[in-house]
C-alpha cells in the first residue's frame, strides 16, 4: 500500500466535516510585506492570501505579470493581477477539486489545472474521495472548459508543458508520467521506470528543459530524475538527498529551482542546483525556514513560492499548530540565474561591426563602426540614420563614444583597427556638434597612442584610455583642448574600458588581453592617486567598455577575442574584490552599452568573425536591450 495513501487517510479523518470556507472578494490588507526569514536571496516578499484560502499549492502567471493560485484542499482558483490584492477566478466549480499544479500555456491562452479529491465529498453521511481529474480553465471566461478522470485511479502532481498545447503530467500512485497532446486527447504513457520507487509517493515536480528532456522529483526518495525524449530514464546525482523535493522550475540562466517540503524535518526551502556542473551535483540553500513549501514559479528575475503550511495535518503526532492565514513567498534571484529575456532594440546595417555607444539626454543613440568609419543615429523608436559619414577628416575605426551635455559634443575616440578603408592617420580624439554634426575638433594622441574609451570626470574634464601605451589621457575641453598624461603605468598595459564609481572617489578600468579589473583613486581635483588591482572572481574575457550603475554596481562588456566567452557581466565591488554575475552570454561578441533606464542597450559587435575569422558565428548586426537584475528605473549611466 503507499505511503501516500496513508496520508489520505489520515487527512480525511483530520478535515471531515471541518473544509475551510473560501473567500468571497479580495482582502483589503493583502498587501506584500518583507518577511525575514533565512535567506540568501535577501529579505523574501510576503504576499498573504485572503482569508479562508487554505493550502495554497499550485501557481501559474501571464505574460503580463497576473498570478493564479490553486489549494491543496480546495477547488478554488485565486487571481492576483500586479499591484492588486487576490481576486477569486473560481469557486465550487463541479469539475474542480482542488489545484496542486497550474500552468498557463502562452499558446493556447488556457490554464491547466490538477484536480485531486483530497477532502472528498460527503455522501450519507460518509466520506467518498471522488476519481482525481485534470481540469482546463478558460481565464478570460472564469469557466472549465474541459474536464476529465485520471486513468485507472491515477493522481496527476505536477504540470509541464510541451511546447505545443500540451502537457506532461506526474503520476505520484501509478508511478509513471502522462503525456496529453491538448485538452480533449487521450492519456498516453510517455515514461515508467523502476527508478520511479514503486511503492513509495514517486513522481512530483516536473520540469522541461530546452533539449525537450524532462527532470522529475521523487517525494518521498528525495532523487532527480531525468527523462530523455526518446522516454529513457537516468538519475540525477546530487551531493546531498533532497528534503521532499516538490515543485521544480528552471531559470534561464541554468539552475534548477526545487522546493523541499521536508514533512519529517520541517526545515522547508529553497534550493538551486547548477546543472552546468558535473555530477553530483550540489544543492545549495536559496531561502529556508519555510513551512511545507509545495510549488514555486519563475517569472523574470524571481521566484514566487508557495507555502502550504499543511505540515500540521501531515504528521498530527507532532501535535503542530495549524497557521491562521495563507501566504505566497517572492524572492529576486541571484544575479546571473534569473536572466532577463533580451530583445533587438534596432537593426544595424550589414557588416557594420559597431564598437561603441553613448546615449544623449533626448534618448537617441550613437553608434560608431570599426569597419565603415560611420557613426550612426538611432531613435527610441529604432530608426537608424547615418549621422557622420566616411568622410570626415581623420575618422578611422570608430572606437569610444561619448556624449557632453554641457558643451552639446559627442566625443569620439579613433584609431587603426586595420580593418577601415579611409586613409589612416595618428589615433586622436574627435568631437561633433550635436545639433548639427558638423566636426569641432580633432587632437592627435602622440606616437603609437591608441585612443580607445572615454569616461567625463568631475568639474568637466575626461579621461581616455590608450591601450597601446599603457597611459590614461586626460582632456580638458575648457583648457584650451589639451590632451595631458594623467597617468602612465606599466599595470595599465592594455587598458581598455573606464568608468568613474558614484562616489567619485575612484576610476575603475578594464585590461583586454589578460582579463583584469584595476582602481585608480581619484582627489577631490581630479588628479590620480594609488593603482590597485581589484580581485575578480574570474578574468574577464576581453574585457571591453565599464560602465557603473548609481548603486555602485559595475556592467562589464566581455568580448571574447581571447577566450571566446562573449558577456554582458555584473560586478559587485565588495573592498579590493569584485563578485561577476553573468546577465547575458553572447557569441555575438559585447563590446559596450549604455545605460538607459533599468535597461543595458548594447551592440552585437560580431569581431569573432572581423578578427579571428570565425565564420561561424552568425551575423548579429543588431542593437539590442537587456534589463539590468535588481536595477530601479532612476539607475543613471556613469
Amino acid at each position: 500500500m503507499k505511503v501516500f495513501a496513508a496520508w489520505l487517510a489520515v487527512s480525511f479523518a483530520l478535515v471531515a466535516g471541518c473544509q475551510q470556507s473560501q473567500p468571497k472578494a479580495s482582502v483589503a490588507n493583502a498587501q506584500p510585506k518583507v518577511h525575514n526569514a533565512t535567506s540568501t536571496l535577501g529579505a523574501g516578499i510576503e504576499i498573504p492570501l485572503p482569508s479562508g484560502f487554505a493550502y495554497p499549492n499550485g501557481i501559474a502567471s501571464t505574460a503580463d505579470g497576473t498570478l493564479f493560485v490553486g489549494s491543496v484542499t480546495a477547488g478554488t482558483l485565486l487571481r492576483i493581477a500586479p499591484g492588486q490584492a487576490p481576486q477569486v477566478l473560481l469557486e465550487n466549480d463541479d469539475q474542480l477539486f482542488a489545484g496542486t499544479a497550474l500552468k498557463f500555456d502562452p499558446k493556447t491562452n488556457l490554464l491547466w489545472v490538477s484536480s485531486p479529491d483530497f477532502l472528498g465529498k460527503e455522501v450519507d453521511g460518509e466520506m467518498v474521495r471522488r476519481p482525481h481529474r485534470i481540469a482546463v480553465v478558460d481565464t478570460e471566461q472564469a469557466k472549465v472548459v474541459w474536464s476529465t478522470e485520471v486513468p485507472k485511479g491515477g493522481f496527476v502532481n505536477d504540470i509541464a508543458l510541451d511546447g505545443k498545447g500540451g502537457v506532461f503530467l506526474t503520476d505520484s500512485t501509478l508511478d509513471q508520467v502522462w503525456h496529453l497532446d491538448g485538452p480533449g486527447a487521450d492519456f498516453a504513457v510517455h515514461a515508467r521506470s523502476p527508478l520511479f520507487a514503486p511503492g513509495a509517493l514517486g513522481p512530483a515536480g516536473i520540469a522541461r528543459l530546452a533539449d525537450e528532456s524532462l527532470i522529475i522529483s521523487l517525494y518521498d526518495d528525495g532523487a532527480l530524475l531525468r527523462i530523455a525524449a526518446s522516454g529513457e530514464v537516468t538519475p540525477i546525482a546530487t551531493q546531498r538527498p533532497l528534503q521532499n523535493p516538490d515543485g521544480l522550475a528552471l531559470t534561464p540562466g541554468g539552475w534548477l529551482l526545487v522546493v523541499e517540503g521536508a514533512v519529517d524535518s520541517g526545515a522547508g526551502r529553497l534550493s538551486a542546483i547548477d546543472m552546468t556542473t558535473k555530477m553530483p551535483h550540489p544543492v545549495i540553500v536559496l531561502a529556508e525556514g519555510l513551512d511545507t513549501p509545495v510549488n514555486l514559479l519563475v517569472t523574470g528575475n524571481e521566484v514566487v513560492v508557495s507555502e502550504s503550511r499543511i505540515r500540521h495535518r501531515m504528521r498530527p503526532k507532532k501535535q503542530l499548530s495549524a497557521p491562521s492565514q495563507w501566504r505566497l513567498m517572492r524572492y529576486a534571484l541571484p544575479l546571473g540565474h534569473g536572466k532577463p529575456e533580451t530583445e533587438v532594440a534596432a537593426q544595424l546595417p550589414t557588416d557594420f561591426f559597431p564598437e561603441s555607444i553613448a546615449i544623449d539626454a533626448k534618448g537617441r543613440f550613437y553608434v560608431g563602426s570599426a569597419t565603415r568609419s560611420e557613426i550612426l543615429r538611432i531613435s527610441r523608436s529604432g530608426v537608424v540614420e547615418s549621422w557622420i559619414g566616411a568622410n570626415t577628416k581623420g575618422l578611422m575605426s570608430v572606437q569610444g563614444l561619448l556624449v557632453d551635455t554641457a558643451s552639446n559634443q559627442l566625443y569620439v575616440c579613433t584609431a587603426d583597427l586595420k580593418k577601415h578603408s579611409t586613409p589612416t592617420t595618428a589615433s586622436a580624439l574627435l568631437a561633433f556638434t550635436l545639433d548639427t554634426g558638423t566636426q569641432s575638433g580633432r587632437w592627435p594622441l602622440d606616437a603609437e597612442g591608441f585612443c580607445n574609451d572615454i569616461t567625463a570626470l568631475p568639474g568637466g574634464s575626461m579621461l581616455i584610455s590608450d591601450t597601446f601605451r599603457g597611459r590614461l589621457w586626460n582632456f580638458d575641453p575648457e583648457g584650451n583642448g589639451t590632451l595631458n598624461v594623467w597617468m602612465d603605468d606599466a599595470a595599465l598595459r592594455g587598458v581598455n574600458g573606464i568608468a568613474v564609481a558614484p562616489a567619485n572617489d575612484r576610476v575603475i578600468v578594464s585590461t583586454f588581453s589578460d582579463g583584469r579589473l584595476l582602481s585608480v583613486g581619484l582627489n577631490p581635483d581630479g588628479s590620480a592617486r594609488e593603482l590597485s588591482e581589484l580581485k575578480t572572481s574570474r578574468p574577464l574575457d576581453g574585457g571591453d567598455a565599464v560602465r557603473i550603475t548609481s548603486d555602485g554596481r559595475l556592467l562589464l562588456f566581455e568580448n571574447g577575442l581571447v577566450g571566446g566567452k562573449g558577456r554582458v557581466t555584473l560586478g559587485v565591488i565588495d573592498g579590493k574584490t569584485v563578485r561577476l554575475s553573468t546577465i547575458e552570454e553572447s557569441p555575438v561578441g559585447p563590446v559596450s552599452g549604455v545605460i538607459d533606464g533599468n535597461s543595458i542597450v548594447w551592440p552585437a559587435s560580431n569581431f569573432a568573425r572581423l578578427f579571428a575569422d570565425n565564420k561561424d558565428i552568425a551575423y548579429g548586426q543588431s542593437l539590442y536591450r537587456t534589463p539590468i537584475p535588481g536595477a530601479s528605473p532612476s539607475t543613471k549611466a556613469r
